[in-house]
């Protein structure tokens, strides 16, 4: 199956998620690379729309497409929180030797995943509670296992031969972690 990131008004062109994932990841990494977060940025552009690894996205951009005159349900469908939420689940369940800074690392670039159609969220509310934290632990995204099994099978093995070896172990290892 065909998972649809964009489609382009004027010609009805389908960009993939695949292909949109994977070029929002090198036009980040430029950006990133001047002033020296390369690695964090492109993650972020990897992750921002993992959420449209979804039959839910995919009929809902279709029907978008295809019924122009009906009001859009634009937002309806969140396809942000995914991402946050992989990090979410990599670096805290099951609680590992994880490093502090390494921890919230993951919490700021999932914070800006999911804030990437809106303001950047506060990161703690006044009660000094995590919004971030709680939308990745309590929302329930119906598709969260095939949306990872998606991009493992179709963004992490394209990319195999371009990331440093290191990056892909552990997203491999991950992978194996997830689907156990």
């Amino acid at each position: 199956m065909q998972f649809i990131a964009h489609i382009r008004k004027k010609d009805k062109q389908v960009q993939t998620v695949e292909e949109h994932l994977i070029e929002t990841k090198r036009l980040s990494e430029i950006y990133g690379e001047k002033i020296g977060v390369k690695h964090i940025t492109g993650l972020a552009g990897m992750l921002h729309d993992l959420g449209k690894y979804t039959n839910e996205f995919r009929e809902y951009i279709l029907e978008a497409v295809n019924n122009p005159d009906i009001p859009s349900r634009r937002g309806k469908v969140d396809h942000s929180t995914a991402g946050g939420k992989f990090l979410y689940e990599f670096f805290h369940i099951p609680k590992k030797n994880l490093s502090l800074y390494k921890g919230l690392i993951a919490e700021v670039v999932g914070n800006a995943i999911i804030s990437h159609h809106s303001y950047l969220h506060d990161f703690l509310n006044p009660s000094l509670e995590s919004n971030y934290l709680h939308r990745v632990k309590e929302k329930e995204l119906h598709e969260f296992n095939m949306t990872i099994q998606s991009f493992f099978e179709k963004v992490i093995f394209h990319l195999f031969l371009t990331l440093p070896y290191f990056f892909c172990r552990t997203f491999i290892g991950a992978w194996i972690e997830i689907s156990s």
